[in-house]
């Protein structure tokens, strides 16, 4: 994931803790395996914070597949 990903970054990952967020997280995922949702997802939570987006479809096939419902707040012009 982080070789293809350049935009993935290690630095919010500093406990263990951390890393087992992003690991649960990922794990609902598999069916489309989207590591770059999962780290949004991981951090928004982690944070409680909500996650920005320009695209709402975008995140509907992974709030499927989470158990809780995603905090999305869609930015526009």
């Amino acid at each position: 994931m982080i070789h293809r990903l350049r935009q993935v970054r290690l630095e919010p990952l500093t406990t263990t803790e951390d890393v087992l967020r992003l690991s649960a997280v990922s794990a609902y995922l598999t069916e489309r395996l989207d590591l770059a949702a999962a780290h949004t997802v991981a951090t928004a939570r982690h944070l409680d914070e909500p996650i920005l987006t320009v695209n709402l479809k975008r995140w509907e096939p992974i709030q499927d597949l989470l158990p809780w419902t995603l905090d999305l707040v869609e930015i526009t012009e």
